[in-house]
């Protein structure tokens, strides 16, 4: 190909007039590019065998190549990974490179979508190991097979609302995946234990009841004590029954917030509260206890705490009926025992005197039926019997019902946004990745012309990574560490 001439000659015709001709691209008598086509890069067929793919592009020209590899895992004939190539073939792709003077650099699998271990449920630990396995193999393949320079990986770290990035606030431009993505975007947050995401869409409305706090106390005449700071009460504090301050960090203490009564419906009153809601409702869970948050994870903690204040009272009503057929067992007991000792006092002819009459549950059907008769001790025990089956249920579902509050209590205290939980992951995925090139790059130091070095490319704009600024983030965390 030549770009520095006419492609028309006096033997083409044209049925065109002059006016419709493309036009031409020459420059002119000794006009030449200032850009070759050896200044450009590119990648090599992936689905080739790469040293094959490299001398096809080096007969092309180029100075500047890529070896990408589409597979992952073990991969296929079609799907290349860093292992499908042995010794014998990556000193032959570094010799071809450095003898026709060309650059190669790598790209590991564009199936590795982020660093950070994203499942599409939450994070895990085994997709992330997975994830660096791969780049460490095409790293380790840069190191002995390229002339040194960029392992490119992506960084589509876990799916977020593009609108939440692009709203706006900087330049005036709004961006979203689809029209209704800014009402109705989803939004995460992390459980820091599990990893795993608990999600809400900002359309979504909630119901919390509403709590009695130290104005309401003043309105109603009582006297006000202090926090245990000794600082004074402020009117939006939470109290309890007894009119004691309670802390709004600590979430087994905001069991303990009363509910308002409304006299007139004769219920507790609820407070319907949508996102804008919410993120007033945010702001001022911020001024009392400190704390930066989302309103995602406020929204998620009230519906934990919801959750656990119900489980919490169904373990009280439990545990109130438990201490009742306590009392009625040690009643029980007492009185068999008394009965056992008459008993065992009476002769065979005198048994009948410990004898009461059985309902007769006929007699409403007009059956009048001689009544069976047994003795007060059979009763009693039958009773006992009968309390030890309700006292075992209420073990254990009061139980249950006691450690389920505890554990949505705790899970209320475990939510991070995920922003801040993901770039954590990823930032020790990348330094993990950046130090294996460093010692990559010292043992291979004579046959690498340009240090090895990871390079994050930002890819798909709906995950998190694709804005300039995500990606600047991931890189300056990562150092950090």
């Amino acid at each position: 190909m030549q770009i520095d001439r006419n492609y028309f000659v006096d033997l083409d015709q044209t049925y065109q007039r002059e006016l419709m001709r493309d036009p031409e691209i020459a420059g002119g008598d000794g006009w030449r590019p200032s850009v070759g086509v050896e200044h450009l890069g590119t990648g090599l067929n992936p689905f080739k065998h790469q040293t094959i793919a490299l001398a096809d592009r080096i007969r092309e020209g180029l100075r500047k190549v890529e070896i990408v590899f589409m597979g992952q895992g073990k991969g296929s004939s079609q799907s290349f990974t860093p292992e499908s190539f042995d010794r014998r073939d990556r000193e032959e792709m570094r010799a071809l490179a450095k003898i026709n003077q060309v650059k190669t650099s790598t790209h590991a699998s564009p199936n590795v979508m982020g660093l950070a271990g994203f499942t599409g449920e939450g994070f895990s630990p085994e997709q992330r190991n997975r994830a660096i396995t791969e780049v460490l193999k095409a790293v380790d393949f840069a190191a002995e097979a390229t002339t040194g320079g960029a392992v490119v990986v992506h960084t589509g770290e876990w799916q977020r609302p593009i609108s939440e990035q692009y709203d706006g606030s900087r330049d005036g431009n709004v961006f979203r995946m689809h029209d209704e993505e800014a009402e109705k975007a989803p939004m995460l947050v992390v459980d820091a234990k599990t990893g795993r995401f608990t999600g809400i869409r900002k359309d979504m409305d909630i119901h919390v009841p509403e709590y009695k706090t130290v104005a309401d106390l003043r309105r109603e005449g009582v006297a006000l004590g202090t926090r245990p700071d000794g600082s004074a009460l402020r009117d939006a504090d939470w109290v309890d029954a007894d009119g004691r301050w309670i802390d709004p960090r600590d979430t087994d203490a905001l069991l303990r917030r009363v509910p308002k009564w409304d006299e007139e419906k004769h219920e507790f009153r609820m407070h319907h509260m949508k996102w804008d809601d919410l993120e007033k409702d945010r702001r001022q869970w911020e001024e009392l206890t400190g704390e930066k948050t989302t309103t995602a994870q406020h929204f998620i903690r009230q519906q934990y705490l919801n959750e656990a204040a119900q489980a919490e009272g169904q373990a009280a009503r439990l545990s109130e009926g438990y201490g009742q057929r306590m009392k009625d067992l040690r009643k029980i007991d007492e009185a068999l025992k008394y009965l056992r000792e008459i008993d065992a006092g009476l002769g065979p002819d005198e048994k009948w005197k410990l004898e009461v009459p059985l309902p007769n549950k006929l007699e409403g059907l007009g059956l009048n039926l001689p009544p069976e008769r047994t003795s007060k001790v059979a009763v009693l025990e039958r009773e006992r019997d009968r309390i030890m089956e309700d006292m075992r249920y209420m073990e254990q579902t009061s139980s249950s019902y006691k450690a389920q509050s505890k554990q949505l209590s705790q899970r209320a205290g475990h939510l991070v946004d995920a922003e801040e939980y993901g770039i954590k992951q990823t930032a020790k995925s990348l330094a993990t990745l950046g130090m294996r090139a460093m010692e990559q790059t010292r043992t291979h130091r004579k046959d690498l012309q340009d240090d090895l070095y990871i390079a994050p490319e930002n890819y798909d704009p709906s995950t998190y990574g694709s804005h300039p600024q995500e990606l600047a983030r991931i890189v300056e965390e990562s150092r950090k560490e």
